[in-house]
């Protein structure tokens, strides 16, 4: 099977705007691509169905929404690199240590 290209995967984020992972594919899509701001949108999107779902299934405690935050504040450090710019990049990988440093100890 061939791989979709970002036109498909945004076909099929669409169409399966409920399901996180469609948004995640396709923010992986438009990273690989450059394609900036439709990898913002889509990291958005994952992100938004992420705490949704988490908070309509009632079983997201303090620690793991800081966890889905920190990987959030990854993803955008890493779209920041790929896309060239170190400066904000920075700033997201720096969001991401004061998420976890603020992060309930494990047990």
């Amino acid at each position: 099977m061939d791989a979709l290209d970002l036109s498909e995967m945004s076909v099929v984020a669409f169409e399966h705007s409920d399901m996180p992972s469609a948004h995640f594919l396709r923010y992986l899509k438009c990273l690989q691509s450059k394609e900036r701001v439709g990898a913002m949108d889509s990291l958005h999107a994952y992100f938004d169905h992420v705490l949704i779902q988490s908070q309509t299934t009632k079983q997201q405690n303090q620690k793991d929404h800081m966890q889905v935050l920190q990987f959030a504040a990854i993803l955008l450090a890493a779209l920041h690199l790929e896309t060239g710019d170190v400066d904000l990049a920075r700033l997201a990988t720096d969001e991401a240590v004061r998420v976890a440093q603020q992060s309930p100890e494990t047990g």
